[in-house]
């Protein structure tokens, strides 16, 4: 069957030949020789001859094709000035000028008449021949759309789907959002590509449609809520992690590790005093684990090379290190409230962090704000001091510690959450509950019974 809609056509195309006689005085009969088209499943070529015409008048030729016995392209025309007495042009058409579409078995019957505009008379009629007179056209394959392999994304993260791909159908394509897009990413119709950087969680679908309105399967893509961890990359998956040259010591019975251990080139990593730790160590080749007195590793030791491992922290660390702050304080030594602005939070601490007896460094936000501190000098947490969270997760916050500054030290029960990230700097743990990651390329130590939780797995919108 085809499909037809009515097109006024202005533009021709096509490629007009000449044959040349000699003219000569006397009286002229003007005549339309013969009209032929070849024909396809995609449009037609038609190649029309005229004979006896006076140099200088004008003409149009107009043809009408019936498809199956109904007239589908109706009147199209072609004009011209006569430069020869015989005149012979070949024009293009596409099927599509006329809004038809052509599938399965057609016959093909139609006509085509010689007006001339300058005598105002109406010349002869010839039925066109069409090579073939029948044709099959193989039905449209269905649309179909593959998904881009990129369709999630997390807040606060650049993102880029990448254009998805369509066969079938008829193009061309169009694409649109079905839902709502997050704020700071845009849609590129052309291609379904989705890009930006996202400032709020969603789920959306990228709809395909072609030039018949057939609509395609929409592929969805998702918005989580900030997750620092899968900033870290593979870095992530730690509840410590020492970088190349680090030392971690973890000692005493009641130490407890839920979350796995990492050494890396060049390393040494020693476990003593009977703790068996619920977790893995993954360990370099060339790192040095020494584990005695009764302890263990409940998910065993592997070793495997950790440099692409270290290498994911240490970018991390480049990328937080080179953010514009949204706050800045010269230090932070009393109680203190952070309130996040709904996105990313960048908070530069010109000196130390030193909170005791009891002062609470409380960060308060939601499921879209990171808290990004940046912190030149020390971090000490003492005497009743913690980390407190308020509507975020610990693997919404990170601490960032440059260059080979003071330490980073807790003691007298000191509770912390979130990301540790100090490639340079000493990390000392005595006691307390820790929701978080410790990343060091120095010393690292585990004393007076603390508790490492794993960091929350980032999770995804709804």
């Amino acid at each position: 069957m085809f499909q037809k809609r009515s097109v006024v056509l202005w533009i021709l195309l096509g490629l007009v030949t000449v044959s040349a006689l000699p003219a000569s005085a006397g009286t002229y009969s003007s005549y339309l020789n013969s009209a032929a088209v070849a024909d396809t499943c995609s449009g037609y070529q038609i190649t029309l001859s005229a004979s006896g015409l006076p140099i200088g008048d004008y003409y149009t030729i107009y043809w009408t094709i019936n498809i199956d016995g109904v007239a589908a392209v109706n009147n199209d025309f072609y004009e011209f000035d006569a430069t020869a007495l015989t005149q012979t042009v070949t024009l293009n058409r596409t099927w599509s000028q006329y809004g038809i579409s052509l599938t399965g078995n057609h016959t093909f019957t139609g006509q085509a008449l010689l007006v001339g505009v300058t005598e105002g008379q109406t010349f002869n009629t010839v039925q066109i021949t069409f090579s073939p007179s029948t044709i099959s056209c193989p039905q449209p394959q269905p649309l179909k759309v593959t998904c881009s392999a990129i369709n999630t994304g997390t807040v606060g993260v650049p993102f880029n789907s990448g254009p998805e791909t369509v066969t079938g159908g008829t193009p061309p394509y169009t694409f649109s959002v079905g839902g709502t897009l997050p704020v700071g990413l845009t849609l590129n119709p052309s291609n379904g590509a989705v890009s930006g950087t996202p400032t709020a969680t969603g789920t959306f679908t990228i709809n395909v449609t072609d030039s018949k309105g057939v609509v395609g399967t929409g592929c969805k893509i998702t918005i989580n809520p900030s997750c620092l961890v899968s900033q870290l990359g593979s870095a992530g998956g730690f509840s410590i992690l020492g970088l190349q040259g680090a030392n971690i010591q973890l000692s005493s019975g009641p130490l407890k590790v839920n979350g796995n251990v990492g050494i890396g080139v060049n390393g040494l990593m020693h476990l003593s005093g009977g703790a068996t730790l619920q977790s893995r160590l993954f360990a370099d080749p060339s790192a040095q684990v020494q584990i005695d007195g009764g302890s263990g590793f409940a998910g065993g030791v592997v070793f495997q090379p950790m440099t692409a491992i270290q290498n994911a922290a240490l970018a991390e660390a480049t990328s937080v290190g080179s953010l514009h702050p949204t706050q800045t304080f010269s230090q932070i030594t009393n109680a203190t409230t952070i309130i996040g602005n709904g996105g990313r939070n960048v908070i530069q601490v010109n000196g130390q962090v030193h909170l005791s007896g009891g002062q609470n460094l409380t960060i308060s936000g939601g499921a879209n704000d990171t808290f990004i501190f940046n912190i030149a000098n020390g971090f000490q947490l003492d005497g009743g001091a913690n980390i407190v969270l308020n509507g975020v997760s610990p693997n919404q916050v990170l601490f960032y510690f440059p260059g080979s500054g003071d330490q980073i030290q807790t003691s007298g029960n000191a509770d912390t959450e979130g990301i540790f990230l100090a490639p340079s700097r000493t990390i000392q743990i005595n006691g307390g509950v820790h929701s978080s990651e410790f990343i060091s390329g120095g010393p690292i130590s585990f004393q007076s019974n603390p508790v490492v939780n794993s960091l929350p797995a980032c999770v995804a919108a709804h």
